[in-house]
């Protein structure tokens, strides 16, 4: 397909060149901090509309998925690396025990990505990192969840 932002006047759009048009793709995400082990749950997915990208993460824990450290992952496509310290999604922890707890993400670079939670413990609204114990002592059937958007250069 000739890459949106691209057609030329009189070029003629095949029902293909449309279908393709929001084409959710899967992707496998490298993961720092998080380790995936055996029979976790996950759904990893993105979409590119022009210079945008929209990324969906989905994980439930398996009995052996283990959060050893701050947890970062490389979205499928590099950014733009323009305001790189700005929020760039959501994430949403969910405790087998029905809590659920917000959080965000932080670009660290044009390929790395950090997921962090919102923490209330202070006079105002911050974020820290997640943690094997943070925002909760993760287990089997947890679930972390991400949505994320962002620039890219095309």
């Amino acid at each position: 397909m000739t890459a949106l932002g691209s057609f030329t006047s009189g070029q003629v759009l095949t029902a293909q060149d449309l279908n393709e048009i929001g084409t959710w793709q899967d992707f496998t995400p490298n993961w720092s901090g998080l380790t995936e082990g055996n029979a976790p749950t996950t759904i990893y997915k993105y979409l590119k509309l022009n210079e945008i990208v929209f990324v969906k993460l989905y994980l439930q824990f398996g009995s052996t998925t283990a959060i050893t450290g701050s947890v970062t992952f490389e979205p499928p496509v590099a950014s733009d690396n323009y305001f790189s310290e700005f929020s760039q999604g959501n994430v949403l922890c969910e405790d087998n025990t029905g809590t659920d707890y917000w959080g965000t993400l932080f670009r660290l670079n044009s390929t790395t990505s950090t997921v962090r939670v919102y923490n209330s413990s202070t006079t105002y609204l911050s974020s820290t990192d997640l943690s094997s114990t943070v925002p909760f002592t993760w287990n089997t059937n947890d679930k972390l969840s991400i949505e994320m958007w962002y620039r890219t250069t095309v």
